[in-house]
């Protein structure tokens, strides 16, 4: 049990950390609960698309502590950025 307590408090404190690539530059990105079902991932992109918002970089958060997935994006600027946060927020999207 201390064990799994410190690893959980390890990642609790690794996720707070502000995310940083080659030391200086800042990635904007976001994490977004998703149901588990077909065409998720393309209804959620297509959204964004629709709205002219690009994806830099995607990937799934594989891990059962979260219900459902967890659709991680990272976009090439924070404007890109906070119109995502903006129009997932208005579509009743989850962002963890």
């Amino acid at each position: 049990a201390a064990i799994h307590s410190m690893f959980a408090n390890s990642k609790e404190y690794r996720d707070s950390l502000p995310v940083l690539r080659n030391g200086s530059d800042q990635i904007y990105d976001l994490n977004v609960d998703i149901h588990d079902e077909p065409g998720a991932i393309a209804k959620l992109a297509t959204l964004l698309a629709n709205h002219s918002i690009s994806i830099k970089n995607v990937s799934i958060v594989n891990n059962r502590e979260f219900q459902d997935g967890v659709f991680h994006m990272e976009f090439w600027d924070e404007y890109a950025q906070q119109k995502a946060i903006k129009l997932l927020t208005k579509y009743q999207y989850h962002i963890c």
